[in-house]
Formats: structure tokens, C-alpha cells, sequence
């Protein structure tokens, strides 16, 4: 405990995240924010005093009510300058932190803390010195630091330094973290899925963790249902397993050999990508002493595909509207805030943004689609380029057959692209069924995605 230390700690957290889809400190765990767990840590370690430095942009009726109840747990800070550096915040958090003996610098991104580690960081901390944890010689988070290096910190008036490179200047003490967690970052929404994974043991209870551990796992999954039993069995109806292809387990229906051979059944179903009906005599097939008889009906667990939409002009909004209906994740990405401000379906992201930023800030996997339509031929190409050398189902990208011919040239001269790699392409993009509004195209467009969906060929 530190109650008798006048130590404090700094959470930065941001504003919304382009790539979470969510703000950090809002998002939420077993019933409070991940804000208030890592406070709650803190104050149990005795650390009472505490800042949290949140984005203007958050301060909304939206919010009101989270943001009223974490001013009764710690002083908020507003930044009414997101757009400044990293260095900005950290000033204004200190100037507002009142404490003098030293101070935990923590990112919201960083969820992993707990009492011991923090007793274990204050218990070795010098005046001059800061502590860091560490996992078999990785630097891990949060950040202690001594007064000596508080004192520092608040001296720095223009804004224009580096924490990393302020703390250079001192000495560095490094504390056995006991677990790889503390290297945990939280950047996208799977690795919030996997931080929450970590945190719990899905029995499969219900559907949330099954759609938490096809949130973090990003293999193909099979869902194995007991659905009828016959006697003695070690698990009855509704036992659930899940299953990833490179064979992680999940849950339960009964361990022994029957597992093992499920096990395997899932991983057919995958291949195949169909569903069965499996029936298992336990002492025949597997010389189970029980006896009776297990039915478990195996599914592949279909994955929300992903839809990127560069552009968010006539064509891009009507793709948006009605790719919405068909189960696809999307998100539409314009750099122009009357455009994509016209954007409202629901369940469809916007990332208002430059393209270059927001192609950095996006995930791709084999799952995801691309298609390219902004207004500008050179931004398509670029785009197109930058995507090529990305994970995906689909690239498609819009133009007359004269702007697919040029840039068909000039991916091949510069070598960004072999011809064979170009011919994968859907460009022109979607089935040609004679579109010609924006309306129409769209259709057109959202056909060809639903053929790769479905692996057919219309």
C-alpha cells in the first residue's frame, strides 16, 4: 500500500478512436469503464490521487452522464487541443495532479494493472530513477516516475518534447511483471476482444462470449452443440465448444476422447465450410465407460465481413445504404466532412479523414473487402497500390476502361504489380449489368461482393 506516499497517477486517454470505433476510456468491463477499473486499482493500492486527461471532443450530451460519474472518482481534465502532441497532455495532466513524491504515467491503451505491480513499482522507487515493468526483458507499462523526474517534467513549457526522450536523461529500474500482459495494447477492437478474453474463461454460457471469442480469434471458428443425449453422458444437451482451425478449444462437451474426435469433426466442418450432424456411441466408438449416446451438430461460425468504402460520394452512400442490409461490417472513409456528414444508416462507421491516414489507421484480413471510388483518379491509385500489399477477399476500384488501362500501364512499368496480380482486380468494378447511376452501380457493385462472399460464380 502507499497510502503514506504522496504518489499519484496520470491516465491519458484520448478522445474517440478511428480504429476502435469507441472511446478507450468508455469502453466497458464487467459493468464499469475501463477508466474506472484502472482507478479502482489504483485506489486500492493506495494511490488516491489521481488525473484523467480526456479529449474535448468527449465532453457531449452523449457522454454526460459517464463523464458525471467519473468526476466523483477522479479530477477530469478537459484538452481543448487534441490536435497538439502527446507532450500537451501529459503538461496539463501534471500541472493539475497535486502530488510532489512521483507519479504513475498511464495510456489508456495499456489495460493491464494490478495492486501487486503497483506496490512492487513504489516499493523501488529513488527520487531520480523511474520504474517500468518488464516480461522476460520486453519494457511493459505503465510508467512510475520520481519526483526528481516530476520536477523535470513540469519545467518543460513548450510542448514540443518526448516522454521517451526525457527519460533518457535518467535512470531506468525495471520490476519482474510475472506475465506478458503488461505489453498489452488496445488499438483495435480485436485486441479489446482479446484483452477481455484474457481477463475471463468463456464457459459458452451464453451467445456474448461466443461473439467475444470470434471477436478475438481471427481464424475460421466451428460451433459444436450437444443437441440430444441418450443415456449416461458426461455432458447433456446445450454443452458448447467452439473450435479454431488451428485448434484451440474453447469450452467444453465432455473431454476424453470424445473431444478429441470432435475436435476433429470441427476441423472437416471448417474445411468443408458446411454444417453436420455428428453421432457418437461412447463405449462402442470411444471406449468411454458411460456408455450412451452424444449427438452434436458442428457449424462453421460465419465471420461479419468487412467493407471498406474509400469515398463517400453518390455511389459510396448508396453501396453504404445497402450493403448495410446484407451483414457486412463497414465503414466508409472520406476526407470531405460534407460528404461523409451526409452518411446516417445505421450501423455503418465513417472515418472522416485523409486517405493516407485512415489506410494506416485500418485492419485488414482475408475477410475484408475493398472497394476504391473516390474523386480523384490519382487518390484511387494510391489506395489501390497501398492495398494491394494487404490481406483481402476483394479490391475492386471504380473508373471508365481508359482509366483502367492507364493504370494498369503504370502499375506494371513502375513494378507495383505484376499483370497476373492486376487481372485480380475488379476493375471495372462490380458484374456488368449495364449501371449506369449511382444507384445502379452500387447493385452492381454489392453483387460482385456478395459472389466472393459466397465463393459462386454468377
Amino acid at each position: 500500500m502507499t497510502n503514506n506516499l504522496d504518489i499519484g497517477a496520470l491516465i491519458l486517454s484520448g478522445g474517440s478512436s478511428s480504429r476502435m470505433g469507441f472511446p478507450k476510456a468508455f469502453l466497458q468491463l464487467n459493468g464499469q469503464t475501463l477508466s474506472e477499473k484502472l482507478l479502482s486499482i489504483y485506489r486500492s493500492a493506495g494511490v488516491l490521487k489521481s488525473v484523467l486527461v480526456l479529449n474535448a471532443g468527449l465532453y457531449t450530451k452523449e457522454w454526460r452522464a459517464t463523464l458525471d460519474n467519473l468526476s466523483e472518482k477522479t479530477l477530469l481534465v478537459k484538452n481543448d487541443f487534441p490536435e497538439r502532441d502527446r507532450a500537451y497532455s501529459l503538461q496539463i495532466g501534471l500541472e493539475n495532479l497535486k502530488v510532489e513524491g512521483g507519479c504513475f504515467i498511464h495510456n489508456i491503451d495499456n489495460p493491464a494493472l494490478d495492486t501487486a505491480l503497483i506496490s512492487n513499482m513504489v516499493g523501488v522507487l529513488n527520487p531520480e530513477q523511474y520504474v517500468v515493468p518488464a516480461f522476460k526483458g520486453e519494457n511493459g507499462h505503465p510508467v512510475l516516475i520520481g519526483p526528481r523526474i516530476l520536477e523535470h517534467l513540469r519545467s518543460l513549457r513548450s510542448g514540443t518534447w518526448i516522454l521517451r526522450d526525457e527519460l533518457k536523461r535518467f535512470e531506468k529500474i525495471t520490476v519482474d511483471a510475472g506475465a506478458t500482459n503488461v505489453m498489452h495494447n488496445l488499438n483495435t477492437k480485436q485486441d479489446w476482444a482479446a484483452y477481455l478474453l484474457s481477463e475471463k474463461h468463456p464457459n459458452l454460457s451464453s451467445y456474448a462470449d461466443i461473439e467475444l471469442i470470434q471477436a478475438a480469434i481471427l481464424e475460421p471458428l466451428a460451433l459444436c452443440i450437444v443437441v440430444a443425449t441418450k443415456g449416461s453422458t458426461p455432458r447433456k444437451a446445450g454443452a458448447k465448444m467452439i473450435v479454431s482451425k488451428s485448434g484451440r478449444l474453447f469450452g467444453s462437451i465432455g473431454g476424453g476422447h470424445l473431444e478429441k474426435k470432435v475436435t476433429e469433426d470441427a476441423l472437416e466442418v471448417i474445411g468443408q465450410n458446411k454444417p453436420k450432424l455428428f453421432r457418437h456411441e461412447l463405449l462402442q466408438q470411444h471406449e468411454m465407460c458411460c456408455g450412451g449416446t452424444v449427438d452434436i451438430f458442428i457449424e462453421p461460425i460465419i465471420r461479419k465481413n468487412k467493407l471498406y468504402i474509400f469515398g463517400a460520394g453518390h455511389t459510396g452512400q448508396a453501396l453504404s445504404n445497402y450493403a448495410a442490409d446484407m451483414d457486412f461490417d463497414i465503414t466508409v472513409v472520406d476526407d470531405r466532412e460534407e460528404y461523409i456528414g451526409q452518411i446516417n444508416k445505421p450501423g455503418v462507421k465513417i472515418l472522416c479523414a485523409d486517405f493516407d491516414q485512415a489506410l494506416n489507421a485500418l485492419s485488414f484480413d482475408e475477410y475484408t473487402s475493398i472497394v476504391i471510388l473516390t474523386y480523384n483518379h490519382d487518390t484511387d491509385r494510391k489506395i489501390l497500390a497501398y492495398c494491394l500489399g494487404k490481406q483481402h477477399a476483394y479490391l475492386g476500384m471504380i473508373g471508365s476502361r481508359r482509366k483502367i488501362l492507364i493504370t494498369k500501364k503504370r502499375f506494371r512499368d513502375s513494378g507495383i504489380a505484376t499483370a497476373a496480380v492486376l487481372d485480380r482486380i475488379d476493375m471495372p468494378i462490380g458484374l456488368d449489368i449495364g449501371a449506369e447511376t449511382p444507384q445502379e452501380i452500387a447493385v452492381s457493385i454489392l453483387a460482385k461482393l456478395i459472389e466472393v462472399k459466397r465463393k459462386v460464380t454468377i
